[in-house]
């Protein structure tokens, strides 16, 4: 029974109307039902056997509100909006849309998972999927940058993400203010849980991904109260009425790294996996532009910017960053070694001081002998 039952549960469907039906029924033949009026009487004999009717199996039906989720909108955005248009709270629907409880909703959401939003929502479950960070998200290549997302995706060190002591703590989301401020058509973008995206290329502001007043993370299924606005699970400030700071450049600049990625995915082998983009993204998650436990918002912004200088100036970035386990110089010594010895101090010449020049006499021209001038 247990065998039969353990499919069952681990679909997130409710056992008990299935284990009332494998239970073995009393045989009717030689008995006398009767209604329901009768209860707590005792039978007369033992012929007399009182029965009472089972209400029937509930299923779960479609949502009365069901948007449709937006061809570059994440997950957890997604779940936000139709808890809002459902005037319930972000938390506990996606508790019970879900079933569990999840740390991060768009990478740890499974295929039962995604099976019963899918029949709640009226919605595929592959355009379900390519709303989330799983490493086999598979999106047509005729969006922006899909190649370039499919091979971030599947290399999963540039999704930002909070770790302590190894394990996940949560999401860390970012978002645009001037995005969020457009009332029912606001929601949160993909790509803005990849840790090189710094910027917005929609508004060109820059992106934020904490509270604006208090500094906490956001997390858009945290709110444990409905409200028409992206809030702070902590302090519940409007995160649409954040500063922005415009940073038009940025989002040129981004948009480099995503070139040279797709540039790099060209050089694929028979297995569809390209060693040089796969040397790249490791080479971002272990400079400034790491996705756990990123650095905050202005070195991040730096190493976009020196990143994105590698097309213009090749060498001069690779100095800095290039690994001593597995690159050395022409003598054998790593490049760690080089940059941790002391530089030598050119020594400045003694300041020498101006001599003045000597008082030189001009000589006068003699007077003429007949008086003259």
């Amino acid at each position: 029974m247990w065998q039969a039952l353990a499919p069952i549960v681990r679909r997130n469907i409710d056992p008990l109307p299935v284990l009332r039906g494998m239970l073995p029924r009393p045989s009717a033949r030689g008995l006398r039902v009767t209604s329901g009026a009768g209860h707590g009487r005792r039978p007369e004999d033992a012929t007399e056997l009182e029965l009472a009717p089972l209400t029937g199996v509930r299923r779960a039906t479609l949502w009365p509100y069901r948007p449709q989720r937006l061809p570059d909108e994440l997950l957890c955005s997604w779940l936000w909006r139709v808890a809002h248009g459902l005037s319930a709270p972000p938390k506990r629907f996606a508790w019970d849309a879900i079933g569990v409880s999840l740390i991060d909703t768009d990478c740890d959401v499974n295929d039962s998972m995604l099976d019963r939003l899918a029949f709640l929502s009226g919605q595929s479950q592959e355009h379900l999927l390519r709303g989330t960070l799983r490493r086999d998200t598979r999106e047509p290549l005729t969006e922006r940058h899909a190649l370039a997302r499919r091979l971030i995706l599947a290399h999963g060190a540039l999704v930002l993400r909070r770790y302590r002591g190894g394990q996940c703590l949560g999401p860390i989301v970012q978002y645009c203010p001037v995005c969020l401020a457009r009332g029912h058509t606001a929601y949160l973008r993909r790509d803005w849980r990849f840790s090189f995206e710094v910027a917005c290329r929609y508004d060109g502001c820059l992106l934020l991904d904490r509270c604006w007043q208090c500094g906490a993370a956001v997390d858009p299924l945290a709110q444990a109260v409905p409200s028409d606005d992206f809030l702070c699970a902590r302090c519940h400030a409007r995160l649409p009425l954040a500063p922005s700071l415009d940073m038009d450049d940025l989002a040129v600049l981004q948009d480099t790294i995503y070139a040279r990625i797709e540039r790099l995915a060209l050089f694929a082998a028979a297995d569809g996996i390209s060693p040089a983009a796969t040397e790249y993204l490791t080479f971002l998650a272990e400079s400034g532009l790491r996705g756990a436990n990123p650095a905050n918002v202005a070195n991040r912004v730096a190493a976009v910017i020196e990143e994105s200088r590698r097309d213009v100036e090749p060498d001069w970035p690779m100095r800095r960053h290039r690994s001593s386990r597995a690159r050395r110089d022409p003598i054998g010594v790593p490049d760690t070694a080089v940059s941790q010895a002391p530089m030598p101090v050119p020594k400045r010449p003694p300041p020498r001081h101006r001599q003045p020049a000597p008082h030189r006499e001009v000589p006068r021209p003699a007077p003429a002998a007949d008086g003259s001038d």
